[in-house]
């Protein structure tokens, strides 16, 4: 059962004719939900769906590294998901990384629901890489 803003609904397995979905989107991503009453839309904006986050290509990097160094260089294009990365080589250098592809937001909102401050990306938080941005320790 899909439900309406108004409480109706119906079901979606019943459709006898395909549907006609009007798409729309904005600077901040795709709108799921209008309020023409009080003139006001509703967005969804995730770091999965900028430009160069897609996780499968960085690790086919990540595949091809054959020590830490490598990898804390493999790891400038890994952005999303969010993850904490760890590499041991047989060097006996372990390296730690954590790589995310976190937004900048104006007005100092730091994630947590409204709370006056704009919520508007104005960019990136920058990502360390290389080597002498990670975790790199020889084990004895």
């Amino acid at each position: 059962m899909v439900r309406a803003p108004d409480g109706g609904g119906h079901d979606s397995r019943s459709r006898s004719q395909p549907e006609i979905v009007r798409l729309k989107y904005s600077r901040h991503g795709p709108v799921f939900y209008t309020d023409s009453i009080n003139h006001v839309a509703y967005t969804l904006r995730a770091t999965s769906s900028e430009p160069g986050s897609g996780g499968y290509l960085a690790a086919l990097r990540l595949a091809e590294v054959r020590n830490c160094h490598e990898f804390l260089d493999a790891m400038a294009y890994y952005h999303e998901p969010s993850e904490n990365m760890v590499c041991g080589d047989v060097e006996g250098n372990i390296a730690w990384l954590t790589a995310a592809l976190t937004p900048n937001r104006a007005g100092g909102w730091y994630g947590r629901l409204r709370s006056g401050h704009g919520t508007v990306w104005v960019g990136r938080v920058p990502q360390p890489h290389g080597a002498a941005a990670g975790t790199v320790r020889i084990i004895d």
